[in-house]
Formats: structure tokens, sequence, C-alpha cells
């Protein structure tokens, strides 16, 4: 065996691992938002405030949910051109992160809409939790 094979096949089991550790789920619980922002795949840009960060992610989808300020978290809708909606029915559902915990009912919130075509954000703002959920994903 050459230099030159043993070097390419380093470079290849070296890419191979990367790719692996690339496409596996990203998990975190409890963290900041510096921290949930450089392991999310995709650019949720989650605000420096908020806190309590929880996130599952793949290269294809995405969730996160974090405690945040109603007006921090309105002001990261609207820096972001999500159309946003005032919801007072209890007709939509706040989904953690984390899948082990239970899904609630909101009785008062918001829900937006980030879809761009086929894929984007949403999610919802419970005002009763004082924590966002959002979702990015496909169609």
């Amino acid at each position: 065996m050459t230099l030159r094979h043993i070097i390419l096949t380093v470079v290849g089991i070296c890419g191979l691992i990367w790719l692996v550790n690339g496409l596996r789920t990203r998990n975190g619980h409890g963290v900041d938002a510096g921290t949930a922002n450089s392991r999310i795949h995709q650019r949720f840009e989650i605000p420096a405030d908020a806190k309590d960060v929880n996130y599952a992610s793949t290269v294809w989808s995405s969730r996160a949910d974090f405690s945040i300020s109603k007006a921090s978290f309105l002001k990261w809708v609207d820096k972001r051109r999500w159309k946003l909606e005032e919801v007072r029915n209890g007709k939509h559902l706040f989904i953690p992160a984390d899948s082990s915990l239970d899904s609630k009912m909101m009785s008062s919130g918001y829900v937006f809409d980030g879809m761009d075509g086929d894929v984007g954000y949403v999610g919802v703002y419970d005002d009763d939790l004082g924590r966002a959920s959002v979702s990015y994903m496909t169609r």
C-alpha cells in the first residue's frame, strides 16, 4: 500500500465520520440561547435573552422551546417577518421539544407561521407558560 492510498483512506474515513456525525439528532435540555443556536442545524436565531432552551435537531427538521418574555418574543417574530396571530380560544397546542413532556392546550398566546413554500418555521407562544415553541419543517 502506498502513502497515497493510506492518506486517501484516512481522509475517506474522516469524511464518513464527519457525515454521520452531521446527520445524527442533536438534543439539548436547559441550555442558553447561544448554545442552542450553535447546535441546531437550521438558523433559529433564538434571542439571547431566551432561557432554559430545549431542542431536538436533525438536518431535515428541528424543534425548540424556551422561556422568553412576551415583548422579546414579539420582537423576534417581527424581525423574522413571520405571520403572527393572537390566540384566545384554546385551539392551539404548545408542544415542547422534549418529547417526554406533555403537550398542553393554550388558553392565550400567539401562533406564528414563517413557511416559505414547503419549508420554514411554525410555532406558538403560550402566555401562561411564558414559553415559545418553534419547529422548522418541510411539508
